[in-house]
């Protein structure tokens, strides 16, 4: 195991720049190992370490891109939260559980791809992702949790799988520029008075001839700035492409395009 009681040794002790390739001796990085390791940019992790700890790479502020290997099979609770600098990671291809918090305060991520096998993105696992602009969340994904995706301030369309079950208070809470949002399938489970989508000004899909979305489901997802549209093919809405422009809202410039 590859841990550290003291995360402070490695703050201390890694030069800006610091490239560091771990041995394939190594099968799991542990607990907070390179927590507030500011000066570490690049890491190599072998396709023998199994874990990766709670917090292991928390305020590495200097990473800038990660790739898991696939004999990752499980990721701890903030893994890799507050890594300001991070652009790009590749996640296991069999992982099953994005946990709470795990790239909390990433945000330079842009752009994730998670693998298909993913069931459950825990609490918070994405908040604080400024610059993310799109996630595909894959038929199979059952659950997401509570303030999943607060604040991911540059979302603007998110389709939501078939499969979905729960969904946690304000996953998509604060997300400004979120423009659409599609359910594919029934009304997911929620508390009430959610707010799923409070603070946006989301215009929202789902089955029309689906009688889990009932009136009193939308109303405890809802904020009074949310349109709520039940169509016949949730499937079929056509959202914006990346250099489309955004949408009119009130005070600002709507577009419309008009085909012969």
């Amino acid at each position: 195991m590859l841990s550290s009681q003291n995360p402070l040794r490695f703050l201390l002790g890694l030069p800006s720049g610091t490239q560091i390739t771990i041995p394939a001796s190594i099968t799991t990085i542990g607990q907070s190992a390179f927590a507030k390791a500011t000066g570490l940019t690049q890491i190599t992790i072998p396709n023998t370490v199994t874990s990766i700890g709670l917090h292991a790479f928390d305020g590495a502020t200097g990473l800038k891109q990660i790739v898991i290997p696939d004999s990752v099979t499980q990721i701890g609770r903030g893994a890799f939260r507050d890594c300001a600098a991070l652009e790009t990671v590749r996640l296991p291809k069999t992982l099953e559980v994005i946990p709470e918090n795990t790239f909390d305060g990433c945000k330079n991520l842009k752009q994730i791809q998670l693998p298909t096998s993913v069931k459950e993105i825990q609490a918070g696992a994405f908040m604080d992702c400024y610059s993310l602009e799109g996630i595909q969340l894959h038929e199979g994904l059952e659950s997401i949790g509570a303030n999943a995706f607060e604040k991911c301030i540059a979302l603007r369309n998110v389709v939501l799988p078939a499969s979905l079950k729960k969904l946690g208070d304000g996953a998509f809470r604060n997300c400004s520029k979120l423009l659409n949002a599609v359910f594919l399938g029934s009304a997911p489970t929620t508390r009430t008075h959610s707010l799923i989508f409070y603070q946006t000004h989301v215009s929202v899909y789902y089955p029309a001839n689906d009688p889990s979305w009932t009136a009193n489901k939308i109303e405890h997802m809802t904020y009074g700035t949310n349109l709520w549209w039940p169509v016949e093919d949730p499937g079929s809405v056509e959202l914006p492409k990346e250099g489309d422009p955004l949408a009119g809202r009130c005070g600002q410039t709507a577009y419309w395009k008009i085909e012969n």
